[in-house]
């Protein structure tokens, strides 16, 4: 029964393999790694109190599945409780310094506390062991955002996108856009109100709708499902434009 819920579970049917995992528990059946699954499904579902719980469980009975750790340095981030969250991420490391999803989540930890050099070695270890990893792209991305390097930013989050559609990661490069080319619209704004209201008009509405069009084209070329949606929403300003004209 654990393995057809471990199944589901790499399915993504969180809510399936949640009844299976619960079921295994009703027969004893690997009672850890039961509350392990649901622990991730529960997890997935946004069920955090659930979560938390069976993470805990399954510490009780096999203190090496590290995984559960994993869940509970999620959980803690979402809470704000950053502390607990790092040491839970601490104790993942000592059980699997060499896993992934731990490299990644605790490379943004140590990013976001401060611990630069840290954080970045081991994100660049995740993507060694793992280079589809998005969540370290989307890590790299944040921090080279935070130092004000814009350019690097976009870099990481398109390399992120590659991996994971994610319309967070789309809004991160409108911003970026916006920062990007920040200087060539102060100078192009200052610029148009010396000349006609028409050409100030439409230069001014190619700066706003620029950076949605853009995010919107990239969201096409990746197979985003929203990134039409984006494209569209940057276009909308343009036919107003033309029918009023």
């Amino acid at each position: 029964m654990i393995i057809q819920a471990d199944e589901l579970l790499k399915n993504k049917k969180y809510a399936e393999a949640r009844v299976l995992y619960q079921s295994a528990l009703e027969q004893g059946d690997e009672e850890a790694f039961a509350y392990l699954g649901i622990a991730i499904a529960t997890y997935h579902l946004g069920e955090y109190s659930e979560s938390e719980s069976s993470a805990l469980k399954t510490l009780e009975l096999n203190g090496s599945l590290y995984k559960a750790l994993l869940i509970l340095a999620y959980i803690y981030a979402r809470r704000k409780d950053y502390e607990s969250c790092e040491d839970a991420i601490n104790q993942a490391l000592i059980i699997a310094p060499d896993d992934p999803d731990i490299l990644s989540f605790a490379g943004g930890v140590y990013l976001s506390n401060g611990r630069a050099k840290e954080g970045i070695v081991m994100l660049s270890k995740a993507l060694q062991i793992k280079p589809n990893d998005w969540m370290a792209y989307f890590n790299l991305g944040s921090y080279y955002f935070s130092q004000k390097n814009y350019k690097g930013a976009a870099q990481q989050y398109l390399n992120s996108l590659k991996y994971k559609k994610s319309f967070s990661v789309f809004i991160k490069l409108l911003i970026l856009f916006v920062y990007i080319y920040r200087v060539t619209i102060i100078i192009i704004t200052t610029l148009l109100t010396l000349t006609s209201f028409y050409l100030e008009s439409t230069l001014l509405l190619f700066i706003v709708t620029m950076p949605i069009i853009s995010v919107g084209l990239i969201g096409i070329i990746n197979k985003y499902n929203k990134g039409l949606l984006i494209f569209l929403l940057g276009l909308i300003p343009w036919m107003m434009f033309l029918l009023m004209r």
